[in-house]
């Protein structure tokens, strides 16, 4: 594997669709709009992990 950044690649692979260069979603409208943020889910794991655990030692 070469890495390449996304300039490299745009040029080498055909797009069906233009899309920004950097398409990562801003949250921020969600917030003033009174949506609370989802938690990381890394908590969701630990939460999950913590039940297996309680609930096989049985």
């Amino acid at each position: 594997m070469i890495p390449v950044t996304t300039q490299e690649y745009l040029k080498m692979v055909p797009q069906q669709a233009k899309r920004p260069l950097n398409s990562r979603l801003d949250k921020s409208k969600l917030a003033v709009n009174g949506f609370a943020p989802l938690p990381p889910w890394q908590d969701a794991l630990n939460r999950y992990l913590e039940e297996i655990k309680y609930n096989g030692a049985n």
